[in-house]
């Protein structure tokens, strides 16, 4: 492996993986962790699969597989859940009072949600219970919150098990403590 440690891609319109023997093809992500994240063919499923940690796989549309996006509308107060935190979901709001509580199981890692003004009305998220927000260079207190309610304003959020990273904003945001 060591010698294509610089392989940075191919200009060619297929790429393969393997000797043509049996066993799992992978593709590692490495960042420095521990568990690495991967995608790989797991060649006695017949299926391609994916980890964000490098452990637990799921196959790559089962339609079982919670890895598409979804769009979620909220109006009025409430929460997201785990599952609505995950895989950069986009949420909108559809009318007045979408303040949102974020709700996340402690040691929750690897959340990110899209975020876009759909109604002229505010659109809030509001750090649950200990969490923060990192916006920009700030970091707020405890229960902090990130708004906007210019329409067509879209930012993200990430959730790196500490806090909320704030990023890619395109228009407005305001945030507060």
């Amino acid at each position: 492996m060591s010698l294509f440690k610089f392989l940075r891609g191919t200009r060619e319109n297929s790429f393969g993986i393997g000797d043509g023997t049996d066993g799992n093809k992978v593709l590692e992500a490495n960042n420095g962790d521990a568990n690495v994240p991967v995608i790989r063919y797991n060649s006695s499923t017949n299926k391609w699969e994916f980890a964000n940690d490098g452990v637990t796989f799921a196959a790559i549309g089962s339609g079982t597989s919670t890895f598409a996006p979804s769009v979620i509308a909220k109006t009025g107060n409430g929460t997201l859940s785990a599952a609505e935190c995950a895989n950069g979901n986009l949420i909108t709001n559809t009318g007045a009072g979408s303040d949102i509580a974020l709700a996340l199981p402690a040691g929750a890692i690897g959340y990110e949600l899209d975020l876009e003004v759909t109604a002229a009305y505010y659109l809030k998220l509001t750090a649950n219970g200990t969490e923060t927000f990192k916006f920009y260079s700030l970091v707020s207190a405890a229960g902090g919150y990130v708004r906007s309610n210019i329409v067509g304003t879209r930012w993200k959020l990430t959730w790196n098990g500490a806090l909320w990273a704030v990023h890619d904003i395109n228009g407005f945001v305001s945030y507060d403590e």
